[in-house]
């Protein structure tokens, strides 16, 4: 079963270059039984405003880990691979969170702060 992917309000001016955020039950992973723990990588979500300089990234830490939580990130954005790394060590902010709705709110928001220039 495929699950629907969370709703997002994404406005022009956004590159997407992974969208796997699905509408996934972290409160039903309780063991590795759970049939949709694949869900829970890495690399779920990745959008870019390039004229804000910005890089907004999910993933799920540890990697299919039942203890584990969504790590939302804002990460400066540059075509020069050296310096992209520097910002990936240290990105603008980070958010941890378990909750979906909590997720999809945040980066909402920190979509409306890039596009506006405040973050």
């Amino acid at each position: 079963m495929t699950l629907p992917l969370v709703p997002l309000n994404i406005p022009n001016g956004w590159i997407i270059n992974k969208n796997i955020f699905t509408e996934v039950c972290p409160e039903r992973f309780h063991n590795d039984d759970y049939e949709d723990r694949w869900e829970f990588n890495e690399d779920i979500l990745q959008i870019v405003n390039t004229s804000q300089r910005r890089i907004i990234d999910l993933g799920w830490y540890p990697e299919f880990n039942l203890d584990g939580q969504y790590c939302l990130k804002v990460v400066e954005w540059t075509n020069n691979w050296e310096e992209q790394t520097e910002y990936w060590i240290q990105p603008i902010m980070k958010y941890y969170s378990r909750d979906i709705k909590e997720i999809k709110n945040k980066i909402e928001d920190l979509i409306m702060k890039i596009t506006e220039g405040r973050l």
